[in-house]
């Protein structure tokens, strides 16, 4: 935790001269992700585990792509994650979040929401798809 605190201040202190953030709390809390996620990943590319983790950013790696840079930089993709998700109903922006966010598993997800593993499955894979068709339509390059 304290090694990505401080690799997230480095990152910004290095970045944020030429490049000067709209959102600092925003610009600092997907850096502190990024780095995590990395940190993570070298931690267990190893050991090769498998984790919920790697496996709901595999999922996603079909929607965003890791270096996805829009107009609007992080703030824009932020605005557009969250029109996307405004657009689904309760049940599903639970299931994207609790999936793509927390990374719960699958069979964790459906036992919270009373629902079958297929179920869950499905409708990821429809919101996954459904994602990237508004990324695309915002101009977002897949």
């Amino acid at each position: 935790c304290e090694e990505c605190i401080s690799d997230t201040y480095l990152c910004a202190w290095n970045s944020i001269p030429p490049s000067r953030p709209e959102r600092l709390l925003l610009y600092l809390s997907k850096l502190a992700r990024r780095i995590s996620i990395d940190l993570f990943r070298r931690r267990t590319a190893k050991k090769r585990i498998s984790s919920e983790l790697v496996s709901s950013l595999d999922e996603l790696s079909e929607c965003i792509a890791s270096d996805a840079d829009t107009e609007g930089g992080i703030g824009g993709l932020s605005d557009m994650l969250n029109a996307f998700l405004g657009s689904l109903d309760a049940k599903r922006r639970r299931m994207f979040v609790c999936r793509y966010y927390y990374s719960d598993s699958v069979e964790d997800i459906a036992r919270a929401l009373s629902v079958g593993p297929s179920y869950v499955y499905r409708e990821l894979s429809a919101m996954r798809k459904g994602l990237a068709a508004y990324l695309a339509e915002e101009g977002v390059e897949i």
